[in-house]
């Protein structure tokens, strides 16, 4: 066990270190400032260039659709593109104005797991490890489908073109992309905005995800303490037998001591009912500091991602039903039809596991034998103040409009596609009559 323990002690700061390192590449976030003077000002140099190509592109796309306002397909296809690409540069834009913030977030979330892996309860140890492991399935699953985009919306076009001039992204250009030199350097323009433009959602929204679950991670931990804060309970720290457990385990209800968010929080002097409930008090309170501090930075955030999703999937459902039915065509917006649907699920899904946790804390202050203390009057004054700071609902939320749950994502998903081509009948009073052409000469 102890050799295992010694494994996890960096695993679960193994993708953290991993998108760190991809937001770096991509010139749109550095935790850690390089060393010296030199490399800053050349990174600054670097970070300018990548962010600058997300808005040319953002301008040669807007002017695509100025220029094309009576082609009601042009302004799908270049509209969805342009929509995602919207979102990424508003993620940016947030995570620079925020990153002393984010650095806290790094340090305020990560920190007390750091003392968390070397604990000798096999339940906590269980739990830790499940967490590390669904994380890295869901992040390489993360760049795995960035690659596929990248593939299905330049790759594919540019290796199927037959010879044609077209770029693989709409866009509008104050040069004759029709030449070859031109034509090619505005391809390795799209091509590497594109690698940017991935490398920030992927790095950014990881990061995010990773903020909530491990919030997420610590709320279990903490309504595990408010149910052992009697000291007959053992913590965390002391060595002890536990039972062989495996990944279908349900770990937080097998949890059987107090778990330490620091190793010098309770010592064997100061051990006591009022001393654990005092700590989990000052871990919850922290938690609501951590939560208010993502809201205040992933609000705007969110609201560009909710925003930018629901865009997509309708332009993108149009463009599959009645857009260019080209093989290359139905398969790319297939794919970032289903990017869009499952990064709007996967933000709903850590938002609801958040306000699942912190619908729990009251509970399990409740369950957590105050009414045994000898001190009742502190005991009840504590408990007091505990259920009333209870009652502030944890939750991620968009520009404090709404929250981010699976409830919102069913409302805000409802039947985009049923709805796409109603939403652009009242933009373009002609576009049924547009459909029904389409319609007839593509059976």
């Amino acid at each position: 066990m102890k050799k295992t323990m010694e494994v996890l002690r960096t695993e679960h700061r193994d993708i953290l270190n991993m998108l760190l390192t991809v937001g770096r590449i991509g010139g749109i976030w550095s935790a850690v400032d390089p060393p010296l003077l030199i490399q800053r000002f050349l990174y600054s140099i670097y970070g300018f260039i990548a962010k600058s190509t997300l808005w040319i592109l953002a301008g040669t796309m807007s002017a695509d659709i100025i220029s094309n306002l009576d082609d009601i397909l042009a302004i799908s296809d270049a509209g969805a593109m342009l929509a995602g690409l919207s979102a990424v540069i508003a993620k940016v834009v947030v995570f620079q104005r925020h990153s002393m913030k984010i650095r806290q977030l790094i340090e305020m979330v990560y920190r007390p797991i750091d003392t968390m892996v070397m604990a000798k309860e096999g339940p906590v140890y269980g739990l830790m490890n499940f967490h590390v492991t669904v994380e890295k399935v869901i992040e390489y699953g993360w760049a795995g489908m960035a690659v596929q985009l990248v593939g299905a919306m330049l790759v594919s076009p540019v290796i199927f073109a037959g010879g044609n001039s077209s770029l693989p992204l709409r866009s509008k250009y104050p040069f004759d992309t029709t030449d070859d030199m031109k034509h090619n350097a505005a391809l390795g323009l799209q091509i590497i905005t594109a690698i940017f433009n991935f490398t920030a959602m992927f790095a950014l929204d990881g990061l995010m995800r990773g903020f909530c679950r491990w919030t997420s991670f610590q709320m279990q931990i903490l309504n595990s303490n408010f149910r052992h804060c009697d000291p007959i309970w053992p913590h965390s720290g002391k060595e002890f037998t536990v039972e062989k457990l495996t990944y279908m385990s349900d770990f937080e209800s097998k949890i059987n001591c107090f778990v330490l968010f620091h190793p010098v929080e309770i010592t064997r002097e100061s051990d006591s009912f009022l001393k654990r409930f005092e700590t989990c008090i000052q871990h919850h309170q922290r938690i609501i500091i951590i939560i208010n501090t993502m809201n205040q930075v992933f609000g705007y955030y969110i609201f560009a991602e909710f925003s930018s999703s629901t865009f997509i999937m309708c332009l993108t459902g149009f463009q599959i039903l009645l857009g260019k039915r080209s093989t290359t065509n139905v398969i790319k917006f297939m794919l970032y039809f289903n990017a869009a649907f499952v990064h709007l699920a996967t933000c709903c899904f850590f938002g609801q596991m958040l306000s699942n946790e912190g619908n729990k804390i009251a509970d399990s202050m409740w369950a957590s034998g105050w009414e045994k203390e000898a001190n009742m009057s502190h005991a009840g004054y504590l408990m007091i103040v505990a259920l009333m700071r209870a009652k502030q609902l944890l939750e991620l939320k968009a520009l404090g409009f709404y929250a981010v749950s699976m409830e919102t994502f069913l409302m805000v998903n409802h039947s985009p596609l049923a709805h796409s081509m109603s939403e652009l009948s009242l933009i373009f009073p002609s576009s049924h009559l547009i459909a029904n052409e389409l319609i007839t000469h593509n059976p």
